[in-house]
């Protein structure tokens, strides 16, 4: 069987059969405007097609309802935030989570930073607050702080809320501090199960009675001076719809923010027990970068990303999105996704239990992608600099979407020495995954 290394594709360049790649064409629909930039979309929930805008340093959240896409403010805790303009562009109002039984319990879960008054840095809140008994606005009063978390830096809070389909209880996901790779292993908080930075949070918010409560089968719930709230650790920065729960199967998605050279997309089946360490800031994707106790992280309890791609590749931050499910039924139940930098839209999907990924949307209409969410399983996106919210109609069913299994593209330059590579290879976790890996090469072509 012939192989071509396909060389259309700006971002991703990918091994695979001969096959003739059509030219794909989606609708791109600009539904909103007059949101402040930086101004993210948040899903209410699974079954809810109502979705929010957070403005991000006005402290506010519009709900979007209905389909002429009418919005009235819901949120509004500005006078929380730094009076002054922002220095970082992830400081403000974060996200919002609402639980499954939402009409029933009417609470909403927010995340968002407060500045230190002493010096520089933050405070990571993440709370609870009541809402109305029409559900159209929160009550700023009731509110109910059940983090509050000290930072030195204004940048990774991260602070992504995702209820779970399959157990109900909350997910938080929480940044480490900005450029861990400078320090040592005895530094590096992410690793350390003591502290909550550079890791995803699982607690029971059911009972009202007390703040949250903590799952009877969280991973570490047995283990000394561990927080017991831990649920996965070893992230830099899962910011940016980092934390995506599939409402059909249980399965989550999630993304990390890389540091100097690649981006990464992990990934929970829905029987996981938790536990997950995922490397940082010992490794960078599927990199070596620093040792723990001197053991090379080829050798450590690793779960490598189901996803890389190097910033080489005209990428820079990774930006979650959701689950496609529509009339397009070769893209159906395929995970979407996009990147900061340059706006490309992939997919990525098991196929006969193995990772595909398929570029679906190469240019954007200079677009730049802030966040990416999926709605009762249709993709917006905001654009970071312009306030506007898209649609992007995937339903083309006339649109062929051509899957690629990548196959491992090995060289020294690109993953370090030859015994290090065949160490991962043969790693338990790296069997369970098989990391897609996407890599071009500019300079030389790396196969015959």
């Amino acid at each position: 069987m012939k192989t071509s290394i396909i060389k259309y594709l700006p971002l991703f360049c990918l091994l695979y059969s001969d096959v003739n790649a059509e030219e794909l064409s989606f609708k791109i629909e600009k539904i909103l405007n007059g949101f402040a930039k930086y101004s993210s979309i948040i899903e209410e929930n699974k079954n809810s097609s109502n979705f929010y805008v957070i403005s991000r340093y006005e402290g506010k959240a519009y709900k979007v309802v209905n389909e002429k896409y009418e919005k009235e403010i819901f949120l509004d805790i500005k006078h929380k935030l730094r009076n002054e303009s922002y220095s970082d562009h992830e400081e403000g109002l974060l996200d919002l989570a609402f639980p499954k039984n939402l009409e029933e319990t009417k609470k909403v879960y927010v995340s968002y930073t407060i500045p230190k008054k002493e010096d520089d840095g933050n405070f990571l809140i993440i709370s609870r607050f009541n809402i109305s008994n029409d559900l159209k606005k929160v009550l700023p009063e009731t509110e109910e702080i059940l983090f509050k978390l000290e930072k030195n830096t204004t940048a990774h809070h991260a602070g992504q809320l995702e209820f779970s389909p399959k157990d109900n209880f909350l997910y938080i996901a929480i940044g480490s501090v900005a450029g861990e790779f400078n320090q040592t292993e005895d530094t590096a908080l992410a690793q350390d199960l003591s502290n909550l930075w550079g890791k995803i949070l699982r607690i029971d918010v059911g009972d009202h009675k007390s703040k949250y409560k903590i799952p009877n089968d969280n991973p570490f719930i047995d283990i000394k001076d561990a927080k017991k709230e831990i649920w996965s650790y070893g992230l830099r920065n899962p910011a940016k719809s980092s934390l995506h729960f599939d409402n059909i199967t249980g399965d989550l998605y999630i993304t990390d923010t890389g540091d100097s050279s690649w981006e990464e997309i992990n990934f929970q089946n829905n029987s996981s027990k938790g536990g997950h360490n995922y490397g940082y800031p010992m490794t960078e994707g599927t990199h070596c970068k620093i040792s723990k106790n001197n053991i090379p992280c080829y050798k450590s309890n690793i779960d490598w990303p189901v996803i890389e791609y190097s910033h080489g590749m005209g990428g820079c931050s990774v930006i979650g999105g959701g689950m496609y499910r529509g009339k397009n039924k070769n893209l159906n139940n395929s995970y979407i996704f996009t990147d900061w930098c340059n706006g490309q839209v992939f997919g990525l999907k098991k196929i006969n239990n193995i990772w595909h990924g398929s570029e679906i949307l190469n240019d954007v209409d200079e677009i730049h992608p802030h966040s990416m969410s999926s709605i009762k399983g249709v993709i917006y996106l905001s654009d970071r600099l312009t306030g506007n919210i898209y649609k992007l109609n995937l339903d083309n069913e006339q649109k062929n979407i051509v899957w690629k299994e990548a196959i491992p593209m090995f060289s020294s330059a690109a993953f370090g020495s030859y015994y290090e590579l065949e160490e991962i290879k043969t790693s338990t976790s790296w069997k369970i995954t098989k990391p897609l890996r996407w890599f071009i090469n500019k300079t030389k072509n790396l196969f015959n």
